[in-house]
């Protein structure tokens, strides 16, 4: 319940915010400040990481250019958030089948990173960490996004469900490839949520 004199608690906040998306932002300088990536992308870098992502890559074309991949190519972008996901937090075993959309990570973790604060919130200002936060992810998709990101960020666990056996299946797979500590369901009745 509200505390007198502080309005809704964190927990309401953060069922209110899972309930309507984030507005998009350009990446660089617009981040939420824990973002990985709120400088940007070191193309080079990851590319030396994660050998999938070097066929796309566009070298620096001046003395102040960054390497680049061009991101109206579907392929390019896949490689891009495979090695953000695979270098920049540590998460193995990420392969999405065919077909399926490829999540751009740093929006996602933004995403996380703006439920964590409204935590703190009731939390004497720290980000509660660790197994014993539990989130769920209604919808959870074959790339177990937020599942991931949340565990690598925070320690956090879920439970995570989806209507469509395929993602389940993929979500499993990655899920536990990466050790991610999630619990997933299978909705069978799609116009259900729970």
């Amino acid at each position: 319940p509200p505390r007198p004199g502080r309005g809704p608690s964190a927990t309401i906040r953060v069922i209110l915010l899972l309930l309507s998306p984030l507005p998009a932002a350009p990446l660089a300088g617009r981040l939420h400040a824990r973002n990985r990536h709120v400088a940007g992308y070191d193309i080079e870098r990851l590319a030396r990481s994660f050998p999938s992502l070097r066929e796309h890559v566009i070298p620096a074309s001046g003395p102040r250019a960054r390497a680049t991949i061009d991101f109206s190519r579907p392929g390019a972008v896949g490689a891009l958030n495979a090695a953000l996901i695979a270098v920049d937090y540590g998460i193995r075993g990420f392969a999405l089948p065919d077909g399926r959309l490829c999540p751009a990570v740093p929006g996602r973790a933004d995403y996380l990173h703006v439920i964590a604060d409204l935590l703190a919130a009731d939390n004497g200002g720290g980000v509660p960490r660790g197994l014993a936060v539990r989130g769920l992810d209604i919808g959870v998709g074959a790339s177990c996004i937020y599942p991931l990101l949340g565990h690598a960020e925070y320690g956090w666990s879920f439970v995570a469900s989806d209507v469509d056996e395929r993602s389940i299946s993929s979500a499993s797979a990655i899920a536990r490839a990466s050790r991610t500590p999630v619990e997933l369901r299978l909705q069978p009745r799609g116009e259900r949520v729970l």
